[in-house]
């Protein structure tokens, strides 16, 4: 089994097992589509700047599949979520640094008239491609339940009475979405990283990419341990798409949105249950042994920082809904984790530098939910099969 590179390897130019494809990015989306394309028979190398895969929107996510409640963000829809924060909710579920408002609002208004219709289609798809996936008996024990409740308190309706008992809710609106699904990301994705290199996938950690560099037949990756070539390049490093494809010249529209998670101690004995606050757009998810509770936008922010204010906020919704439960209860170290989001939330898919290059980012909180339609995009782009969607309603422009 090959190792992943540390200390002070170096990647090497000439070194073989670079690989055909090289695939930047071991989050989940990276993950997905490195393990799809050694299935087709690729030679495939997946390089990350941290120390571990999944190490940073995938790690401690809410844990939601969110294949019939996935929304976008439409200008509309942002500015609606924003007045909402301030005049209906128990607590204010977003922040925004005054210095990035110019690019939030341009980042806004850059929602296609069509991004649900897009989003949607993608969403579907990745459910078809999931469930592919989950024919495997061993991926599919990693998936902890099926349906979520989407519930909003400021709406009028009654409390169904198979709401799950830990959550407490004396009015407002509830949808059952039987079609989502929940668990745990980051195993999701380590399991496919193991199988990747017992395949013979190499995976090379701690190696940030400096450049991308399009020769006649090859790209040249200038990284901090060397050099490697490639005959195409998939980048899925969310943020750092916007550095690495701007020599290309490719421009992304892309908007740091920050994120944060806590996880609290669960008794063995309260029931798998997974809920959607719509009001505040934070997740409550049981995962293993814990309860995991995600959530908050922190427009413009990029530090990666569990901000006290933001922490306090995400434990005072969690109580809201399951307040015996963590009465008393301390959650693990708080989480947080800097989204790339596209606008709209339909994030791109296509190639660039002549085909040298593909990029799938932008993804957003629903990195999971659309990983698998990644994949298969990607996968027949490389392959020269037209792709499963209108490629101009995805395309890196």
């Amino acid at each position: 089994m090959m190792t992943p590179a540390a200390g002070g390897e170096r990647v090497g130019r000439a070194d073989p097992d670079a690989g055909e494809i090289l695939v930047l990015g071991a989050g989940i989306v990276g993950v997905m589509i490195a393990f799809r394309l050694q299935g087709e028979g690729a030679r495939v190398t997946l390089v990350d700047a941290r120390p571990e895969v999944a190490a940073e929107t995938s790690h401690a996510n809410g844990g939601q599949l969110s294949f019939a409640s996935a929304g976008t963000w439409s200008g509309s829809e942002l500015l609606s979520f924003l007045w909402r924060g301030l005049v209906r909710t128990e607590v204010r579920p977003w922040d925004l640094l005054w210095r990035s408002l110019p690019t939030a609002l341009l980042w806004s208004l850059g929602a296609h008239p069509r991004g649900a219709e897009r989003l949607h289609a993608l969403v579907r798809l990745s459910a078809q491609e999931f469930d592919r996936l989950l024919e495997d008996s061993a991926l599919a024990s990693l998936v902890e339940g099926r349906g979520v409740w989407a519930l909003r308190r400021h709406a009028r309706g009654s409390v169904p009475a198979d709401l799950p008992s830990p959550v407490h809710w004396e009015r407002g609106r509830a949808v059952f979405h039987a079609g989502d699904l929940y668990g745990d990301c980051r195993r999701f994705a380590q399991a496919l990283a193991d199988r990747f290199r017992a395949r013979g996938g190499r995976i090379l950690l701690g190696v940030r990419v400096r450049a991308l560099v399009r020769e006649p037949s090859t790209v040249r990756i200038e990284t901090t341990r060397g050099v490697l070539t490639a005959e195409r390049v998939v980048v899925a490093s969310g943020l750092a798409a916007r550095i690495l494809l701007g020599p290309l010249g490719v421009r992304l529209p892309l908007f740091p949105v920050q994120g944060y998670s806590l996880t609290y101690p669960c008794p063995v004995s309260t029931p798998r249950f997974a809920l959607l606050d719509e009001d505040h757009k934070v997740v409550l998810t049981r995962l293993g042994d814990g309860l995991r509770v995600a959530g908050l936008l922190d427009f413009g922010r990029r530090d990666g920082e569990p901000r006290p204010r933001m922490i306090a906020r995400l434990e005072k919704i969690a109580r809201l809904w399951v307040p015996d439960l963590m009465s008393g209860s301390a959650p693990v170290a708080p989480w947080a984790c800097v989204r790339a989001m596209a606008p709209g939330g339909v994030p791109f898919l296509g190639s660039v530098a002549r085909g040298r290059v593909v990029v799938s980012v932008g993804h957003g909180h629903l990195g999971w939910t659309l990983a698998a339609a990644s994949a298969r995009y990607v996968s027949d782009l490389l392959a020269g099969r037209p792709p499963p969607l209108p490629p101009e309603d995805y395309a890196p422009a």
